[in-house]
């Protein structure tokens, strides 16, 4: 019997090893995970707590803000992707409601509204864009590890084969992102400054 379960060990020692790497990984892991949620819980109520102390500022409900600091906060609100949905139908609202078309500070307010509500409107098909080209990428990235490695490198180990199978991956998906950034990058006029 002694035997048996010592043939059994030499026979899974790799796995058991294995197992037991695991397991320290994991050890570690999970408070790291802990930790990396718990700073995401505090950032989001920091951004939460900021947010409605840009909208209560906004709206004047300390006392009527100054047109400046008004448009400040509205450009502002464009930090804050999470609240895209309400907060442009809070601006849409507070446009129609309080803008009076006749004052000229309120055309800057106004203007400034404008913009900001026409970046969150481009914020979503931006985002499904870059997803969109990374996720090509990564496939012709996995097309031409396959073609490489059943055509080209014919014969070469396992380890250098998940190699060129990472590294067609990474290089694709990073072609994709660049492609990304040229398309969305702000065009810039013969001053420099960014054209909307």
């Amino acid at each position: 019997m002694l035997l048996t379960i010592e043939t059994w060990y030499k026979s899974t020692e790799g796995i058991i090893q294995l197992i037991g790497i695991a397991i320290a990984f994991l050890a570690l892991y999970i408070p790291f995970i802990n930790y990396v949620i718990g700073l995401r819980k505090k950032n989001e109520d920091n951004r939460f707590a900021i947010y409605h102390k840009l909208i209560e500022e906004f709206a004047g409900a300390d006392k009527a803000p100054k047109l400046d600091r008004q448009i400040a906060i509205v450009f502002e609100l464009g930090r804050f992707p999470e609240y895209y949905p309400v907060s442009r139908r809070i601006l849409v609202d507070w446009k129609a409601l309080y803008l009076n078309k006749s004052n000229r500070d309120h055309k800057r307010l106004e203007k400034e509204i404008d913009l900001t509500i026409s970046n969150m409107d481009s914020y979503k098909s931006s985002r499904a864009l870059k997803w969109g080209l990374l996720i090509i990428g990564v496939g012709i990235g996995l097309l031409s590890a396959l073609i490489l490695t059943q055509r080209t490198f014919v014969g070469i180990d396992e380890v250098s084969q998940l190699a060129i199978w990472f590294a067609m991956i990474l290089i694709c998906g990073g072609i994709g992102l660049i492609v990304f950034y040229w398309i969305e990058k702000p065009e810039k006029n013969a001053k420099g400054q960014v054209i909307q």
